[in-house]
């Protein structure tokens, strides 16, 4: 399905970003990529091959220019938004900046490239007679109301419903859309956001970029665990007060497991 593509990755120089770089740069896939990242000196020993630039996907007014200067030079077949951050804690003990951070991440910079790329990768496709590809990665967190994770989930919560409307709104055209919602990985995102370690049953990103690319189909929203997708269920089934209390309870539960786990290591 990915082979001889010009594909875009943001995000690419950790954990699941660069899972994707390193699964679909595999010479007999001959794909081209433009990978983008804060810290691109990471990427240049293994994919000085592609194209790689330096962005801070924060900067809106920069990540605007070089969208139009640049990535509709590339002309990317295949776009997957993969950066996103949080940070873990209570809303109301983070700064003014970090909530900043965390929106034009995880909103504003996908919000962003999708609409100044979208209408020339559809016209591409109609010239070609083929299919263009848009994949968001979001979070099983995007189901449910999270506690200490509220902006975060929030974010991806929209991320959802922007992304599956968009399907609506170009189900006539020749570009496929698709949100890609896993649990907990293995990658530094865990340390950086402060999640707690019980949080985490956490896969191995390389296995969930695999998932992503070989369940990738047109409108989906794609849950790789069967646990997630049980949340998924849950949100819809239970009463919303039964299941915020649950998570309540499991989250404090974890919480002092780890605590405890921390003393004992003292």
């Amino acid at each position: 399905m990915f082979r001889s593509e010009r594909i875009l990755i943001t995000g690419a120089s950790r954990g699941l970003g660069r899972s994707f770089a390193r699964l679909l740069g595999h010479k007999e896939l001959k794909n081209s990529l433009c990978l983008l990242a804060r810290d691109i000196h990471l990427l240049k020993e293994e994919f000085g091959d592609h194209e790689l630039i330096p962005v801070d996907l924060t900067d809106s007014v920069l990540l605007e220019k070089l969208a139009r200067d640049k990535l509709i030079t590339f002309s990317p077949t295949v776009v997957i938004l993969n950066a996103g951050g949080g940070s873990f804690g209570p809303f109301i003990a983070s700064t003014i900046e970090s909530s900043r951070q965390t929106i034009l991440l995880n909103m504003t910079a996908n919000v962003l490239l999708i609409q100044i790329l979208l209408p020339h990768m559809i016209r591409y496709a109609h010239e070609q007679h083929k299919r263009s590809k848009i994949l968001v990665v979001s979070s099983h967190a995007a189901f449910l109301r999270v506690p200490n994770f509220a902006l975060y989930a929030s974010s991806k919560t929209f991320l959802n419903q922007f992304v599956c409307t968009l399907m609506m709104e170009h189900r006539q055209d020749p570009v496929d859309f698709a949100c890609f919602c896993p649990g907990a990985m293995k990658s530094e995102f865990q340390g950086r956001s402060g999640i707690p370690q019980m949080l985490s049953r956490a896969e191995n990103t390389d296995s969930m970029a695999l998932f992503a690319l070989k369940h990738f189909r047109r409108n989906a929203v794609m849950i790789p665990k069967m646990i997630d997708r049980l949340y998924q269920i849950a949100s819809v089934v239970l009463p919303r007060f039964l299941l915020d209390s649950l998570l309540i309870k499991i989250q404090i539960y974890y919480m002092n497991k780890q605590k405890r786990s921390f003393t004992s290591q003292i």
